[in-house]
Parts: structure tokens; sequence; C-alpha cells
């Protein structure tokens, strides 16, 4: 009992230090896992403001390339135009030159029949008329070919400025295609940038519901600490308790030892005692074996007949009111020892039945009585039974 008790409480301590130790683990590993979604938080919330800020920054340079581009498209839509109508008057400058030419062409054939004229004539035929008008010919044509001169200047300058925008055409196709590349890049960050903001937004989402789970998991392993100290508490009191038992148990087995070396004494004197009425009976049974033999060597008389006394005991007689248990059993001579005597009422020659469980089991008859423990002889056993220290007897 005592080493039960010891195991009891050594596995009632190493319970609550184990406890303990779950608990103390969980509380540390629960504060560092808050600690590290709220660092990871934080992380998040700076990376959003930037993305934030590269967004807005990015809307703004977009804006400004969209109005250059603008710009760029109405300066094209004016040279284009400046184009189409400097093209026109080229084309209405080449048409006044045709005409010219044409004229001058035939001026010169004019010219010509007049010189041939002139030779076959006299130079008296001239009159002051002809002279204006050929003076007036040669001055338009002076003035016509001034102006051919500055409708030349005007194309070549006109062409000059064709080259330029041209050049400043391919330019702004340049500066537009760069401009449709950053627009493109720009719209690709954008919806990077609007990508990334969503996912972090669902990222945000899911960590308040994971701090809500892990607050919810807090309150539960509080709850669970809480559990665990009442328990350690409880058992803290069970294992004073089965302290105090054990103490108690102590003084109960010192007093059981005590009873126990007491009984052994008394199962000493009262072996000695059936040992004792054992040689007894060995020697009353060797004593009437002799006599029995002595007596088969005399001569036979005939029987005696005595009349029994009505009061004498001529049958055994019965134990009623005597109660008793076996206290030792010996198959070889075939006789129990009991724990009743004299003291008890019996008397040497009664008749006892034996039980187990209210069953009846045998028959015995004393044949030596002591103080406080008798001998009986078995006379009888129900089949299939057999005595054993402990059977009731009476």
């Amino acid at each position: 009992m005592d080493n039960k008790s010891k195991i009891i409480i050594i596995v009632l301590g190493v319970i609550s230090v184990v406890l303990g130790v779950i608990a103390f683990q969980s509380i540390q590993s629960f504060s560092a896992e808050r600690k590290k979604y709220a660092r990871e938080i934080d992380r998040a919330q700076g990376e959003s403001e930037d993305l934030r800020g590269k967004l807005q920054q990015a809307n703004s340079e977009l804006s400004s390339l969209q109005n250059k581009l603008e710009t760029a498209q109405r300066e094209m839509t004016s040279i284009k135009t400046e184009q189409e109508n400097w093209k026109s008057k080229y084309e209405v400058a080449l048409g006044e030159k045709e005409e010219l030419i044409n004229k001058i062409e035939e001026l010169k054939k004019i010219k010509e029949s007049v010189t041939v004229e002139d030779k076959k004539g006299s130079a008296a035929a001239y009159s002051a008329s002809d002279d204006s008008y050929w003076a007036s010919v040669l001055k338009d044509k002076a003035g016509l070919e001034i102006e051919v001169a500055g409708l030349k200047q005007q194309m070549e300058s006109l062409n000059m400025k064709m080259e330029e925008a041209a050049k400043k055409n391919t330019d702004l196709e340049f500066e537009l295609n760069e401009l449709n590349r950053i627009k493109t890049d720009l719209e690709r960050q954008i919806s990077y940038s609007e990508k990334l903001s969503k996912s972090l937004s669902e990222e945000l989402v899911r960590e308040k519901k994971d701090r809500k789970v892990l607050s919810e998991e807090l309150g539960k392993i509080r709850q669970d600490y809480n559990i665990m100290q009442q328990q350690l508490s409880d058992t803290n009191n069970s294992k004073m308790m089965l302290a105090r038992q054990v103490s108690d148990f102590k003084e109960e087995n010192k007093i059981l030892t005590k009873k126990i070396a007491e009984m052994d004494q008394v199962l000493q004197d009262r072996m000695g005692e059936i040992m004792k009425i054992k040689d007894s009976l060995t020697t009353m049974r060797s004593q009437t074996t002799d006599i029995s033999t002595k007596s088969s060597k005399v001569v036979e008389l005939p029987p005696i007949i005595v009349k029994a006394d009505s009061s004498a005991a001529g049958s055994p007689m019965s134990g009623a009111g005597v109660s008793a248990q076996i206290l030792a059993v010996n198959k070889e001579n075939n006789f129990v020892v009991m724990d009743a005597g004299e003291s008890s009422g019996v008397r040497s020659g009664m008749l006892f039945d034996v039980y187990r469980s209210n069953v009846k089991i045998a028959s015995i008859k004393v044949i030596q009585v002591r103080s406080d423990i008798s001998a009986a002889d078995i006379t009888y056993i129900y089949p299939g039974q057999q005595i054993q220290v402990g059977d009731l007897i009476r």
C-alpha cells in the first residue's frame, strides 16, 4: 500500500509538471506567433503605402504623358493641315509656272516671227506702237521671271519646311511610340499594382481573420490554462489528501503489522496445541490398535449388554448454538481443528456440520477439547466437496 501511494504521488507530480510546461510553452509560442503576425502586418502596410505612392506617381506621370500626347497630336494635326495648304499653294504655283512658261513660249514664237518679218521688211516699217508693245512684253517677261524666281524660293523654303515637318513628324512618331511604350509599361505597372493591392487587401483580410482566430485560440488557451491551474490546485489538494491518507495508511500498516504479529503468535500457539492434539491422537490410536491387537489374542467373551440410562447420552451430542471456523485441515489423519473449545461450550463427542456459502459440505465429530480450540474427526464429506481453512462450523 505504501509503494502504491508513493507511485500515485510521483505520477501526480509528474502530470502537474508536464501540464505546467505545456501551458508555459503554449503561451510562449502564442506570444511569438502574435509578434510575428504583427511584424508581417506592419511590413505589409508599409509595402501597401509604398505601392499606393508609386501608383499615384504613375497616375500623375500617365496624365502628364497623356497631355503631352494630346499636344503632340494637335501639333501633328496642325502640321498636316499646313502641309496640305503648302501642297495646294505649290500646285497653284506650279500651274502658274506652267502658264508663264507657255506664255514665254508664245512670246518667243511671236518674237521669232517678228524677227523674220524684220529681215524681209525695212526698218522704217516699225512704228512707235510696236516698240511700246515689245517693251511691255519684255517688262512682263522680266516680271514673270522675277515672280518665277520668287516662286522657286518659296518652293525651296516650302521644301525645307516640308523636310523639317517630315523630320519633326518622324521625331513625333518616335516620341509617340515611346509614349505608347511608356503608357503600356505604366498600364502594366498599374495592373500589377492593382493586383498587388488586391492581394494585400486579401492578405490583410486573412490576417484579420487569423488574428481573430488567434485571439479566440488565446482565449481558449487562457481558459485551458485556468482549468489547468484549477486542476493543478486540485491535484495539489489531492496530493495533500493522499499524503494524509499515506500517513494514515502507514499508521494502519503499523497497527496491522502489530496485529499480524500477534495473530502469528496466536497461530503458532494454536499450531503447537494442534500438534500436541495430533500427537495425543496418534498415541491414542496406537494404543487403541495395541489394545485391539492384544484383545484379538485373548479368548473372546460373549458381549455384555448394558441397558442405557435414558438420561445418559446414548447418541452423539449436537453442537447447536456453537459457531466456529476451520483453523487447520489434516487430510492424512482425517481430522480438522476449529477455533472453539470448552469456553464456547464445545464438548467431546459433539456433532457439527461444515458450511461454505450456506452450503453444507461435510459433517465432523469432536474428539478432543481444549479451552479455545478443538479437534474433530471428519465423519462425512459430500461428493465433490473439500474442507478448507475458513469454512464455517455450525
